[in-house]
């Protein structure tokens, strides 16, 4: 009985792990999205206002990081 009992403690901790990953991913994603929706917008700004580019090239150096 204690045989199984650390297999089932085990597969569930492996589990958790698995879903943590995946949850993980799930958000760099969402982030990276919503980066480039940023992005897409001050670059759309700009066209107006050139003192905004500043934005963008910060937006570029954390979409380098994230890369």
């Amino acid at each position: 009985m204690g045989q199984n009992m650390q297999r089932l403690k085990r597969a569930k901790g492996e589990a958790c792990k698995l879903k943590q990953e995946e949850t993980m991913n799930e958000l760099i994603l969402e982030y990276k999205r919503a980066l480039k929706d940023t992005k897409r917008r001050y670059e759309q700004v700009e066209e107006t206002d050139p003192s905004r580019k500043i934005f963008s090239a910060m937006i570029n150096d954390l979409e380098y990081v994230m890369k």
